[in-house]
Parts: C-alpha cells; structure tokens; sequence
C-alpha cells in the first residue's frame, strides 16, 4: 500500500498533535518506578503502559490504521496495511532518573519501511516530525540535508554496551568503543537511541551506532535520517530494515569509515567470554 505525501502530511501533523497531548502525562511522570521487569535491567513504569495505551487507542481510532507497541504487542509491522509503531518512553532508564535525555517515538510503518517518524522529546522541546519523500523538521525548523564528513570531524552516539546477548557480545562493544575513542571527534553516550537518531538527523551528532535495539527503537529516527540524506546500514555492511538488529546511521562518508571500523575488529563471535 503506498500513501501519497500530501496523506502524509496530513497523517504526521495527527500524530504530532497526539504526541504534544501526552507531554504533561510523560513529563509528571518522570521519576516513576519501575512496574514490569522485562529483563535484566529492562524495565517498563506504569506510565509506559498508560502513554501506549493512550498514543495506539488514539492514533487507531482517528486513523483506523492498526497498532504495534513496544509494551502491549500488536499488529504485524511488514504487513502491507499501514501500522503505528509506538514506543511510548524511549530511555527508560533515564526517565526513571529524572534525566531529560527521554522521550516518546512513533513511526506509521508500511511493508517494514517508516513512512512517517515523529520523535518527541518534551523536557528539552524538541519535537522531531519527517515524512517519507516530504522533509524532516524539529518544531517549525526544517532539518538541513546533511553534507558529506570525516569520522575524526563528528560526534558519535553509541548504544547500550552492556548485553545479555551473545549477537553482539560486550567485550566487542567495549573494543568498538575504544576504536572510536581514538578515531571520532567525540563519542557520547546518552541512552536513547531515539535521541541519538533525532541529533543525527539534526546534524548535532554524525552518527549513531545501535548494537541490539528494536524496530520501535529505530524507525522514526530511521525515516528521519533518511530525510536529510544520512545513510543506514547494518554494523557488517548490509542494507538496512527494520528486521535488523543494529544499525550505522551517519552522514555521508562517516557511515563507510564505521562499518570499516567495525568490519577491522573481526568477528563479533570472537569476542564472547
């Protein structure tokens, strides 16, 4: 199915407006404890649960379109009908901590590709809006194309370095990490990878690289990044989807440099204990 930009348009300005409804709830909330244990050191509040419910109740209801979210489950996202994939507080963690490096992401998906990103981040009033073939803008600004870069001139954004995976194993992150140390202009961790994405997109980062994340993690950014002509690949080299478990995702010339960095370290296999 393939929506015409001006539907876009009209759908990423709804979205926007539900997003901006749910601030005062994501902004009350921050400090919540955690409610369910998903997994070690993964954790979702209650106001996870409440801001899903409310973000997928509305969205399906104004749109009719189905619903996925990172909390409740839901329809299949690389079906041909259009879906809403919802993460309702991206950087838990921080969240919980009071840390403004939080917020909330949404993305209308169709076939597996994000046709539509929308990344609020409200304690640091940023709101980050792109449509597929349309532009990419934080609150009123439209997003810069982003222009060709070296590694050593940009920041770069890294996701979680601690695992219970094998599929990238710590110790594989950690040399990664340290490759980047000597190489990048600087490397930040921040513990969204909503946010890294949005600053990638906003040329504040020019990169992020996201080990073991998942669809709701990824796809507004990706649609974002996209936007204004960064690049997006898998940490070996490969074409990016949503199917995908880690991404490179850079401004031209930077996302060649990472996945040579990365393809340097060998086999990520190598690394486990």
């Amino acid at each position: 199915m393939t929506l015409p930009v001006a539907e876009l348009e009209e759908l990423a300005r709804q979205v926007g407006a539900v997003l901006s409804s749910a601030e005062p709830t994501f902004i009350h909330g921050m400090g919540a404890v955690a409610a369910v244990t998903k997994g070690p050191r993964d954790y979702a509040t209650a106001i996870d649960l409440e801001l899903e419910r409310f973000i997928g109740d509305t969205l399906a209801r104004t749109t009719g379109f189905g619903v996925s979210g990172e909390e409740l489950g839901g329809a299949d996202i690389h079906a041909s009908e259009p879906v809403w994939l919802i993460d309702p507080i991206d950087g838990t963690a921080n969240f919980m901590h009071h840390s403004p490096l939080s917020g909330m992401n949404c993305a209308l998906v169709v076939g597996g590709i994000p046709v539509i990103g929308a990344t609020w981040l409200p304690v640091l009033n940023q709101r980050y809006l792109a449509v597929a073939g349309g532009s990419a803008r934080c609150n009123d600004t439209v997003l810069r194309q982003r222009e060709p870069a070296k590694l050593e001139q940009v920041i770069v954004g890294v996701g979680n370095l601690r695992t219970e995976s094998d599929f990238f194993p710590e110790r594989f992150r950690h040399a990664l990490l340290a490759k980047l140390l000597d190489r990048a202009f600087r490397v930040r961790l921040l513990g969204s990878c909503a946010l890294d994405l949005a600053w990638v997109a906003s040329g504040q980062f020019g990169a992020s690289v996201q080990f073991s994340v998942h669809p709701w993690d990824l796809a507004p950014g990706i649609c974002m990044t996209s936007a204004v002509g960064a690049s997006s690949r898998t940490l070996d080299g490969r074409v990016f989807t949503l199917r995908e478990p880690s991404v490179v995702c850079a401004a031209p010339g930077v996302c060649d440099e990472l996945v040579e960095l990365v393809s340097s370290l060998g086999d990520p296999s190598d690394y486990a204990d």
